[in-house]
């Protein structure tokens, strides 16, 4: 008799502390799963705004290189007028020359007035130069710094404005790659948040957690250094 009340009483201890201790695990996790629904949450959000900030930077990334594109055309277009107008001014040049050395000054005078603005200004530094009796003068106005085609000038800027587009499409083409990386990130995040609330162990299921919340964080922190489009 007294053995059995001895064993109901150790039975039934037994039965509290596995009870207590059953109870206890019940608590740590769901207080786990209420963790890993709240990392899972922000971390929806924040894949969301990384892939949305993504495209965005892609689309500017398209636009800034469409960009390059068109001003490279137009600069090579203006290059290819100015060697046409460069063409007629070495033209007009030869003939001009002829009559100056032959000393038709109503020739001379024509093709003066005929000579486009650039070429004329080259022209008379180079005649200041006196060419027929000085023979360290110039052998043609055309390598003379006053001979400045307005067209190879906006050549020029029309290419360094398409060189500072083209940097900046790289740019946006670097912050495509960080949101990306970002986004597998915060996928990461998800996935062992959602993965810790499958172990059993409360030990492993708080590892795992520790582990996402510390990925959530990195990320958060990249994040906040970002720019956004």
């Amino acid at each position: 008799m007294w053995r059995d009340k001895g064993t109901r009483l150790v039975n039934g201890g037994r039965n509290m502390k596995e009870n207590s201790f059953a109870g206890w695990r019940k608590l740590i996790r769901n207080r786990n799963e209420f963790f890993a629904a709240l990392l899972m949450a922000f971390a929806t959000v924040l894949s969301a705004w990384c892939g949305y900030q993504s495209t965005r930077w892609n689309g500017k990334q398209s636009i800034l290189m469409g960009e390059t594109a068109a001003i490279r055309t137009e600069a090579a277009q203006k290059v290819n007028l100015a060697g046409q107008e460069a063409i007629i001014d070495l033209n007009m040049f030869e003939q001009y020359y002829r009559a100056l050395i032959e000393g038709r000054k109503d020739t001379e005078r024509i093709i003066m007035q005929r000579f486009r603005r650039e070429a004329r200004i080259a022209v008379d530094a180079w005649l200041a130069t006196n060419p027929l009796r000085n023979p360290d003068a110039p052998r043609g106005p055309f390598g003379m710094k006053e001979y400045r085609p307005k067209l190879v000038e906006e050549a020029a800027a029309l290419n360094r404005q398409a060189d500072r587009k083209f940097t900046q499409a790289r740019e946006a083409n670097s912050k495509v790659d960080k949101y990306v990386l970002l986004t597998v990130m915060i996928s990461s995040v998800l996935f062992f948040s959602g993965l810790a609330t499958h172990f059993i162990s409360p030990r492993i299921q708080v590892a795992a957690l520790f582990f996402a919340a510390a990925l959530f964080f990195v990320a958060i922190f990249i994040l906040l250094r970002m720019p956004t489009a």
